[in-house]
């Protein structure tokens, strides 16, 4: 299980939460991964990954960890799982393919910061034979969620939230300052922000939960933004 600080553990408890019903909500289509994407191709993907995110943020940011109607949490978890979180690896994969199979000028040529990026989110790192990757991190205790919160089991249904909370915080979200970032700039893409309206986001938004958790603190946390990231800058800047 990712680490995290009994702090941030009640930060999620005292967390708002409104009255929101996700069930109903559903994605009008799924991306599969481009095997040799184009520009559009990769925009195409940041877009819909930046719409997964958003999703994902307001279920997290609005989860009913501490009402009552865990059987409507379980329905809105499942639904966030099967058609937001689950999409994200077919976008994944189609951001790194653009470095790795497209005839364009930084074919072979992404930077130690994207690679480092990707292998985290693609296959995650190991402690103590304990794996920390997306699936384990963030998938499986979905899965877990709407089982704990179908039995009505509220302590284990926060315990869930905390630790895809942590993963995403600590590592999907800042891989993200990075993939996206360096696939749009390469791609020739602009990018979109709420002054300006271009391409694609380079970053994306974080959920308010993040701000109960100290990353510095999750020993698995995400480094790749300390790494080279050659031409395309800072990631999140």
């Amino acid at each position: 299980m990712a680490m995290f600080t009994a702090a941030s553990l009640l930060a999620l408890a005292a967390t708002p939460l409104a009255q929101m019903n996700y069930g109903s909500m559903q994605k009008r289509n799924s991306l599969a991964t481009v095997n040799a994407p184009s520009p559009d191709d990769v925009s195409a993907a940041i877009n819909d990954w930046d719409s997964d995110v958003k999703a994902v943020n307001n279920f997290l940011d609005n989860a009913q960890a501490a009402s009552s109607d865990l059987a409507s949490l379980a329905l809105s978890a499942q639904n966030i799982l099967d058609n937001f979180a689950s999409d994200e690896g077919s976008q994944l994969n189609t951001l790194n393919n653009w470095f790795v199979n497209t005839d364009q000028p930084d074919n072979g040529l992404a930077p130690l910061a994207f690679n480092c990026a990707f292998n985290d989110l693609a296959n995650g790192q190991t402690y103590n034979g304990e794996v920390f990757s997306f699936g384990d991190q963030v998938i499986d205790p979905f899965k877990a969620l709407v089982q704990d919160a179908n039995l009505n089991n509220l302590n284990d249904v926060q315990i869930d939230l905390q630790q895809i909370n942590s993963f995403r915080c600590c590592n999907v979200l800042p891989d993200l300052d990075i993939l996206w970032r360096d696939a749009a700039q390469s791609a020739g893409l602009k990018e979109s922000s709420q002054i300006t309206t271009g391409d694609v986001p380079f970053s994306p938004s974080r959920p308010i939960t993040c701000e109960g958790i100290d990353c510095s603190t999750v020993r698995t946390a995400s480094n790749c933004g300390t790494l080279d990231n050659g031409r395309f800058g800072t990631p999140g800047s």
